[in-house]
């Protein structure tokens, strides 16, 4: 977050202790490869905090490396969020590891969807979208179903397509992605409505679009 707001000398001084720190860490733990995961998926989400999405992508693929020559593999989406400061990994009992056969991906959870997606509607109101986007696709891994997921999703796309002129094009095949995701999902209300809501805003030229929110984000 300090790194995130600060200028570019500061910057450099906070990477240096942050990457210090981290490195101290390793050196203390040489062979704890629970330690070594979770450095490197802190260093992943540094790297998508600051838009490096290819270093970002190359530290999970550091962690989830380990993470596949470990007896009994750990939850790397449970990790991410207990090590990003967050409460919502302690609203459960913790689940025991993954056995090595499920470990390609999530394991359906509803309860923890829904945790999950509030948790972004938290940072979506704190003016913080990137926080915002990863814990919607992160309810949505949990439960592809969860209709409120989705239409987040769908509006934070439509916002960011409207405010910023890079990749609007691709932003929007995204919004239009997540709406057709709703259409096969059996809506009531209040979500039906929002939906409804959100195809009328997507049907208009992006100028003609109100500034700001689009629409309440719900639960």
């Amino acid at each position: 977050m300090a790194l995130q707001n600060a200028d570019p000398r500061q910057q450099k001084a906070l990477r240096d202790a942050f990457d210090q720190t981290l490195n101290q860490a390793a050196f203390q733990f040489p062979r704890d490869p629970h330690c070594k995961i979770q450095v490197a998926l802190v260093r992943s989400q540094l790297f998508q905090d600051l838009d490096k999405a290819s270093d970002a992508e190359r530290c999970l693929r550091e962690a989830e490396q380990i993470n596949q020559q470990l007896e009994s593999p750990l939850d790397l989406k449970r990790e991410q969020l207990s090590l990003s400061g967050d409460q919502v990994p302690t609203l459960e009992p913790a689940q025991p590891p993954v056995p090595a056969p499920e470990r390609a991906g999530v394991k359906r959870d509803s309860a923890m969807s829904d945790k999950v997606n509030r948790l972004g509607v938290k940072h979506y109101m704190a003016a913080k979208m990137s926080q915002a986007f990863r814990y919607f696709g992160l309810a949505i891994e949990y439960d592809p179903s969860n209709a409120f997921a989705l239409l987040n999703l769908a509006q934070l796309f439509l916002e960011l397509a409207r405010d910023v002129e890079h990749k609007r094009a691709e932003r929007l095949k995204m919004v239009d992605r997540y709406l057709r995701l709703t259409e096969r999902l059996p809506l009531q209300e209040p979500a039906l409505g929002r939906q409804r809501k959100l195809k009328q805003l997507r049907s208009q030229p992006l100028e003609a679009l109100p500034e700001g929110c689009l629409g309440a984000l719900l639960r």
